[in-house]
């Protein structure tokens, strides 16, 4: 991470915005490493952090004009660009799992906690209208992360049983979340 601090953000990104090049490397500078740092834990390549991070540099400037704070813009971007690879990435078995870890990242303005509290109430809701029996099922899958073999033997149920009704809690809160946002719908999904 840069040492430095930046001279005058608003100066600065108006310089940006006139396309001042060395004010735009200053921002490079300072915000690229801990950009990169940031990528590359919460993804299992680091050349893949670095191209995501090029790419948060490369649209900051073509969109330089409409950047109203430079450190908010690029970490909101950055967040969107790793949600948008992790998805794209989601059959490698190394994204897979992080898709729910980075819909559920606090984001860096107030829109990620009304997206949690809208995932919440969603899932709530959801997991509410199941029957009895499918949620007592689910919800020992999800939040006590039980096996298969393990709900089955705790419940003295068959393993198929365990599985049919895991798929129909799934496909009910899928169909509940049918309007709901993409975070709610990622989370369901994995």
């Amino acid at each position: 991470m840069a040492i430095f601090s930046l001279p005058n953000e608003t100066e600065l990104l108006r310089l940006v915005a006139e396309g001042d090049e060395r004010a735009f490397l200053k921002v490079y500078d300072h915000y690229g490493p801990a950009l990169l740092n940031y990528a590359a834990s919460r993804l299992a390549d680091a050349d893949d952090a670095a191209d995501l991070v090029h790419d948060v540099f490369l649209k900051f400037w073509t969109s330089r004009e409409n950047v109203q704070e430079i450190k908010p813009y690029l970490y909101a971007l950055l967040r969107h660009r790793l949600i948008d690879f992790v998805r794209r990435n989601a059959t490698r078995t190394i994204y897979a799992d992080m898709i729910q870890a980075l819909a559920s990242e606090p984001e860096y303005n107030m829109e990620s906690e009304l997206d949690a509290k809208e995932l919440q109430r969603t899932i709530d809701a959801a997991v509410a209208q199941l029957s009895e029996r499918t949620r007592s099922i689910y919800e020992l899958s999800r939040a006590e992360n039980l096996s298969i073999s393990e709900i089955a033997a705790r419940l003295g149920i068959s393993e198929q049983t365990v599985k049919n009704q895991i798929t129909l809690a799934k496909n009910q809160l899928r169909a509940a979340a049918s309007g709901a946002s993409l975070l709610v719908i990622l989370y369901l999904l994995y």
